[in-house]
């Protein structure tokens, strides 16, 4: 008999093109630098890129193998480049736009050296590195308006921010060129603020990255995009050239970005979390006091939300009259019957009036509230969780999530084995993926701490950090519980039960 021969599907990503002739004419023609250009999807460009084979097996083992062709959301794929890179990578600041930024009442001359970690807390790794800090900063562009938006959480004139791993500065004025662009700000800054902790307990917005203007490093930083502007380019319509879909803005170059100093010892291949920008790795390209580093992945998920397309504007349309809105009692009153009744038997069972208004009058939501209860039974408890989906599916029309896997968080949040912030991320990865949450929970590493043997070594190591503070507390400042439940919250990467935190600094702090 003759051997059987299985085909398999080929793995097929938004965004990318497969095809070996169509990218050998790319290569051709030199709209790329070569098969080891960052944008393409071969393993030598991947390679230059910062993306390593574990990020690769990671996301193959997760889709697994099929033999029906489909396309897997690019998403996916960079949120696996994130897990793999995110304990890996030390952190450094850099600034890619820079705008001067001049602290007008700290010493002139003076250079200061911080020390800065390079791991997060939860990493569970140690290490610092030295930050000089000095009067003449540079920060990004884009962290600073004259006319800042609604709920604007960086710095503007009459506004005060934190330095990363520095003080708290004010701006007070702006400095500008012939033309009138801005080219720095003036600020200045509280001494007593060092660490980016203020003595008398008050809070600030945000909290910027920097460089020092004289010690920073010159670099060129190259940002990466998709290739292409369509989703399936292999897929174009008929008489349209595949080439004309290519993103014009796949590579943006910033010749003028400034590093911190320590990068200065970064070797080819080695990659970064630049803060609050993204993962990035040092190209080949680079040269003694010539740093080159390519963006391997931004730290968002820009694929996790498309915007909506915006409807036409209807012109000279008379617009209707609108009365006062009705009350939330006469909403109730106008409820059909049926409606009426599934509205009263659901408040009867624990629910929020609005929550109870939902489900009465949404299927949809109703549906996944009755199909949760059969693996929770509380009803207030899935009710928020049912309704949190309801919320995000708005925004995301093709997800898709069951009612029993809602039942299931519901469950783990109850248990104490998920805090209701992390449910939160679970959640959403359970949209993206349609992962059931216990596989989540795992694979993500999000079980809550709770329990006093398990709290107290880190309340005990929050503590003893911060000796000043406890001293205070224990004087009477007894607004201080914020702070200290904050930084156990944060040492505990945000899976710490707070109620429980509470009750072992009680104890600690008598």
């Amino acid at each position: 008999m003759p051997p059987h021969q299985y085909e398999f599907a080929r793995l097929n990503l938004t965004y990318m093109m497969m095809s070996k002739r169509k990218l050998n004419t790319l290569v051709v023609e030199k709209r790329v630098s070569g098969w080891d250009d960052p944008r393409l999807p071969t393993l030598l460009g991947r390679r230059r890129r910062g993306v390593t084979p574990t990020a690769l097996r990671a996301v193959c083992e997760e889709i697994g193998v099929a033999k029906t062709n489909s396309i897997l959301d690019l998403g996916r794929l960079e949120n696996a480049i994130r897990d793999d890179l995110e304990p890996k990578s030390p952190r450094a600041l850099a600034v890619l736009r820079p705008l001067k930024l001049v602290i007008d009442n700290y010493p002139e001359g003076q250079v200061e050296t911080l020390e800065a970690a390079s791991w997060p807390e939860e990493s569970g790794k140690t290490g610092t590195r030295p930050v000089p800090f000095s009067r003449e900063l540079f920060i990004e562009k884009d962290d600073f308006a004259e006319e800042p938006p609604k709920g604007w959480k960086r710095l503007a004139p009459g506004v005060e921010v934190r330095l990363r791993h520095a003080y708290f500065v004010t701006c007070t004025s702006v400095e500008r060129d012939a033309s009138g662009a801005i080219v720095a700000l003036h600020c200045t800054y509280d001494a007593t603020t060092r660490g980016g902790q203020s003595p008398d307990g008050r809070k600030v917005k945000g909290t910027l990255h920097w460089v020092s203007a004289a010690q920073s490093l010159p670099a060129e930083v190259r940002l990466y995009d998709t290739l292409f502007t369509v989703e399936q380019p292999d897929d174009v319509p008929e008489g349209k050239d595949w080439r004309d879909t290519l993103n014009p803005e796949s590579l943006v170059t910033l010749a003028g970005a400034r590093l911190e100093p320590s990068l200065a010892n970064a070797k080819p291949g080695e990659s970064f979390q630049f803060e609050r920008q993204g993962f990035f790795t040092l190209d080949r390209d680079s040269k003694t006091g010539a740093l080159v580093f390519n963006r391997t992945v931004a730290l968002k998920d820009a694929f996790a939300k498309k915007p909506k397309a915006e409807e036409p504007a209807k012109k000279d349309e008379p617009k209707k009259p609108q009365g006062p809105a009705p009350s939330f009692e006469e909403r109730i009153a106008r409820l059909p019957e049926v409606q009426a009744q599934a509205y009263a038997d659901l408040s009867a069972r624990g629910l929020s009036r609005d929550e109870a208004l939902l489900f009465a009058t949404d299927d949809k939501s109703r549906a996944l509230f009755d199909q949760a209860l059969t693996a929770h039974a509380s009803p207030k408890s899935v009710a928020r969780w049912v309704n949190e989906a309801a919320r995000l599916l708005k925004d995301r029309p093709q997800a898709q999530v069951a009612g029993v896997a809602l039942g299931e968080l519901a469950r783990l949040v109850d248990a104490g084995t998920l805090t209701g912030t992390s449910a939160k991320d679970v959640l959403e990865e359970m949209l993206r993926s349609g992962r059931a949450p216990q596989a989540v929970v795992d694979s993500l590493g999000l079980k809550a701490v709770s329990g006093k043997d398990a709290l107290a070594p880190i309340v005990d190591g929050v503590l003893a950090k911060h000796p000043d503070e406890v001293a205070r507390y224990k004087a009477g400042n007894k607004g201080l519980t914020g702070f200290f439940v904050g930084l156990v919250m944060k040492a505990s990467g945000g899976q710490a039960d707070a109620k429980s935190v509470r009750e072992v600094l009680a104890e600690r702090l008598g």
